[in-house]
């Protein structure tokens, strides 16, 4: 079973006997969710993060570029937090602030950034105050018309960092 199980593409598996002399394996396949680029490299990861032994597909999937330069393996794990923030991102702007995320950028201690339609970037951290962080960020964008800027960056990390 531990075999079966450390194949980066399983996610999950279960035995179940059958006697005389049979055993069932039912296993969860890893699916492609994303793209974690690093540098000029693609990797295809699933929903959990785990990089899998695949090219990447020819449908559309989100892409986190990770700032950093680490390679990566089939069976690894890329920021878990990250992956789950973009994959409530991509459910929540467009609903929220009528706009679409383009791409994700990773950075390790800085956390998440959305890049959306039109080149605005947000740097969300983590997922802590999630609703605050988007109100915030949409009052922003609404306002800065009639303040005279146009805000392409903005952080929304929310505490103190070191």
């Amino acid at each position: 079973m531990a075999a079966i199980t450390a194949l980066p593409k399983v996610k999950w598996a279960r035995l179940e006997p059958k006697p005389p002399q049979e055993v069932v394996i039912t296993l969860e396949e890893r699916r492609p969710w994303a793209l974690w680029q690093i540098g000029s490299v693609r990797y295809v990861i699933d929903q959990d993060g785990a990089v899998l032994d695949e090219p990447p597909p020819q449908e559309f999937l989100p892409i986190i570029v990770d700032k950093g330069n680490r390679p990566l393996a089939p069976g690894e794990r890329v920021e878990a937090e990250a992956v789950r923030l973009a994959q409530v991102l991509i459910q929540i702007l467009p609903r929220e602030m009528g706009t679409k995320t383009v791409t994700f950028e990773y950075v390790k201690g800085g956390g998440l950034v959305a890049v959306i339609d039109g080149g605005w970037r947000a740097r969300f951290g983590d997922g802590s105050e999630l609703a605050r962080k988007i109100a915030i960020w949409k009052a922003i964008l609404e306002q800065a018309p009639s303040a005279g800027v146009e805000p392409m960056r903005t952080a929304l990390r929310i505490g103190i960092r070191s």
